[in-house]
């Protein structure tokens, strides 16, 4: 075709990394799965009885659970509410479990965690990955995107020695671009587990990050030399800081665990 000798690159930033357009497609990833969770939630035995509860509902009913307790899991322990507000609660835990941000979320992982306890024994390891993402040359290279053979770019991380642009200039940078930012916390995070955790197989959310096929112990270890001998599984939650950058809670458990009966 004419001009197919010429490689196409895109623009980077596109103008699919601006904020508003990844803050309407979350807005929309969360709205289909709190309507998947609501379907699955009326669909499930036993929810024709609650209709007649979730009827009886009123406003004073929630503002008392809301004023009472800081969460739902809270109200749902305790006899104060009344079995209509029960009911509703109930539901929209259900309906929320695959929605991250949600009560419904929480207590989901809340679970997930200490079903690892019971599988692979209490965990050896918990940290707190931090990653400094304003002062690192690779999120400028991020930012800058893959450029080409002919194109001059700001900085080359082959070199010793980098000159980063101001502070405010770089959090103006991630602002107007958060992909880079995105891509440089799933890098940094994947190096970190691979290498100083010895992880071979691991998901971060929908992603899914294998360098080897699951042996017949299903045990997640890779089994290079880390900080943890020959781990079994790991897990771990991310929470944004006050300006939007993440950073994860983990707890990893192996085979040098105690086991519960010890």
């Amino acid at each position: 075709m004419p001009g197919g000798e010429t490689k196409y690159i895109a623009a980077s930033p596109n103008r699919f990394v601006k904020p508003e357009i990844l803050a309407f497609m979350h807005d929309g990833r969360r709205r289909l799965g709190m309507m998947a969770g609501a379907k699955a939630c009326m669909n499930r035995s036993g929810f024709n009885l609650d209709v007649k509860n979730l009827a009886k509902t009123t406003v004073e009913d929630f503002v008392g659970a809301i004023t009472t307790f800081e969460t739902a899991h809270d109200a749902l322990s305790s006899s104060v509410p009344s079995d209509p507000a029960k009911a509703c609660l109930k539901a929209l835990i259900f309906s929320t479990a695959a929605v991250p941000g949600t009560e419904g979320y929480r207590i989901r992982q809340r679970h997930f965690g200490l079903g690892l306890n019971l599988l692979f024994n209490p965990c050896v390891l918990f940290f707190t990955l931090n990653l400094v993402d304003t002062r690192s040359p690779i999120v400028l290279q991020l930012d800058e995107g893959p450029g080409n053979a002919t194109s001059t770019r700001s900085i080359n991380l082959y070199t010793g020695h980098i000159t980063m642009p101001s502070l405010r200039e770089m959090h103006a940078r991630i602002a107007q671009n958060p992909r880079a930012q995105g891509r440089f916390f799933l890098l940094k995070h994947e190096l970190f587990l691979r290498h100083v955790l010895g992880l071979g197989t691991f998901h971060y959310g929908r992603l899914k990050f294998e360098f080897q096929q699951y042996p017949e112990d299903f045990c997640s270890a890779s089994l290079q030399p880390g900080l943890v001998f020959a781990p079994t599984a790991g897990f771990g939650l991310g929470e944004a800081q006050a300006r939007g950058f993440k950073h994860t809670h983990n707890k990893l458990h192996a085979t040098t665990a105690a086991d519960v009966d010890f």
